[in-house]
This record gives C-alpha cells, structure tokens and sequence, in this order.
C-alpha cells in the first residue's frame, strides 16, 4: 500500500477540439437557393408537404431542421394550423400542425 501511496500521477496531454460542422448532417442542399424557390412559391399552405414534395431526397434530420428554420424566418408570415396533420418522410412518419406561409 505504501507504495501506492507514493505513485505520481502521469499528466495525459489530450488533442485539441477539432472545428468540425456545427450539423450532424452535411449541406444536402443549397438553403439560399431553397428559400429562393420558397418565396416564389408563396402562398404555401403546408411547409412540410412543400419541403417533403420539392426535396425528397433529403435525409429526415435534414428535412425537420429545414422546416424548423424556414418557419422562424423574418421574411415571411407564418401561421400555425388548427388542425394536426401527418406526413410521411424517408424512415419515419410525423404528426404535426402545419404552417402556411405567406408573403408579409
């Protein structure tokens, strides 16, 4: 025990934090070239549908954060529905209240 008493603790140098992206996902598309289509297509009645009809290529993680951004954009009215809707997406089904957009 005494000898474990005297043990010097060795210091482990860890690497430095990388930059990596801030997204789990990579840029599966061009967001300003996407809000460009979106405001063209004014009035939309349901985001999702629109995002899930225009880019179904896009992952289910790329699509949700899409829609979370697209409706929090000052550029554009967003109006929540009062009704719930469900769409299906790539590997999962949602169930939500859809926003229509409106130009302002």
């Amino acid at each position: 025990m005494a000898e474990f008493m005297n043990f010097p603790p060795i210091a482990v140098v860890f690497p430095d934090e990388e930059d990596g992206p801030t997204s789990s996902t990579v840029s599966w598309v061009d967001e300003a070239q996407l809000r460009e289509k979106l405001s063209d297509s004014l009035p939309v009645d349901n985001l999702m549908i629109w995002l899930r009809e225009h880019y179904p290529h896009l992952p289910n993680a790329a699509l949700l954060r899409l829609y979370h951004e697209l409706v929090q954009e000052p550029q554009w009215e967003s109006t929540l529905g009062p009704h719930s809707n469900t769409t299906a997406l790539n590997t999962v089904v949602v169930t939500y209240y859809p926003h229509k957009i409106r130009v302002l």
